[in-house]
């Protein structure tokens, strides 16, 4: 990816506390900016969900899908 030039993931899907934290810690790990879409992610139950996007607000920035919508800083 790096020598494609992404510097930024944006990141979204089934499993905020499994798949989506593992995903955007390896990123953060590997110094690239990640974006978590938080509506565009679902846990097992609403508390995982939450609880996981507390733990990942710590090292990605949290954004709503539609927050996407006119941002051309984020391509």
């Amino acid at each position: 990816m790096r020598a494609a030039g992404i510097e930024r993931l944006l990141l979204g899907g089934v499993s905020t506390a499994w798949a989506l934290q593992s995903a955007a810690r390896e990123a953060h790990d590997r110094d690239f900016q990640v974006v978590l879409l938080e509506d565009a992610c679902a846990a097992a139950s609403p508390q995982e969900h939450d609880q996981a996007i507390g733990q990942l607000s710590r090292l990605a920035s949290m954004l709503r899908a539609a927050d996407l919508v006119g941002l051309t800083d984020l391509c």
